[in-house]
């Protein structure tokens, strides 16, 4: 275990065996990810760049912000990362806040084996304190999430990120009732609606993959529909006449 001295940033994930290549590679994309979930939600209206410090032989992948790029809520995402692993130890996953994906990095980093197939705890540590993140940590994440399932029905949001996955079309729908972005897998015949509703928001109806807590997770998408826009929206003055006053009370 690294002393706090030998940490050299106020975030960094510490790895408690040496790894093979692979392992290493995949332990760095899964934190990664999941501190930029959380600051997603922690640094609104900032879009911050990391440097990663990883020396050869060392166990620390450390992150901090770029030189030249200013931050104002970090100490807002270092709270909340403190938070979220104090839950998460104590098996309260609903606690925790965490959005599904940063629900699935950790889950990863939890479940974290070697070579051998013995698990690996890691070691968050966020300001030079430490928690450690042991095994337990992903089967309290695995009860709570439960057993997935499926239902027909629509969802809506705007439409973001679009991708092939080998040979099938994806894109992204982020609504403000879900904090995670939900995947919509779509067939070939819809590709030009959904280029021409690009950053639009829409209305997508299909199967919807749900997990226990109810939140929906992604959808195979059977039609996608664009919604007005802003602009389009009948304004207070444009409906005003439409219904009557109740009987005593006067249009404002």
């Amino acid at each position: 275990m690294a002393a706090p001295d030998e940490i050299p940033t106020d975030l960094a994930l510490e790895v408690g065996a040496n790894l093979d290549p692979k392992r290493f590679l995949d332990v760095a994309r899964h934190f990664f990810a999941y501190v930029e979930d959380i600051a997603r939600e922690a640094m609104v209206g900032e879009k911050p760049q990391w440097e990663v410090i990883a020396r050869q032989g060392s166990t620390i992948l450390a992150m901090q912000p770029a030189e030249n790029v200013t931050t104002l809520n970090l100490p807002e995402l270092y709270r909340r990362i403190d938070a979220a692993s104090d839950f998460l130890i104590r098996g309260d996953v609903e606690g925790s806040n965490l959005s599904e994906s940063a629900l699935g990095h950790m889950q990863a980093l939890a479940d974290l084996r070697d070579r051998q197939g013995n698990k690996v705890p890691v070691r968050f540590w966020v300001r030079k304190s430490q928690t450690v993140i042991s095994p337990d940590v992903g089967d309290y994440i695995r009860e709570s999430r439960g057993r997935e399932y499926f239902d027909f029905g629509s969802l809506d949001g705007r439409l973001q990120t679009i991708q092939d996955a080998g040979g099938s079309l994806e894109f992204r729908i982020r609504d403000i009732l879900y904090r995670n972005p939900i995947k919509c897998i779509v067939s070939e015949k819809l590709l030009q609606s959904v280029m021409d509703n690009f950053r639009r928001r829409v209305e997508v109806f299909g199967e919807i993959r749900y997990s226990q807590r109810g939140v929906p997770l992604a959808i195979n998408v059977q039609s996608l529909n664009p919604m007005p826009s802003d602009d389009d929206l009948p304004t207070a003055e444009d409906v005003r006449g439409i219904l009557e006053p109740s009987k005593g009370a006067a249009w404002l």
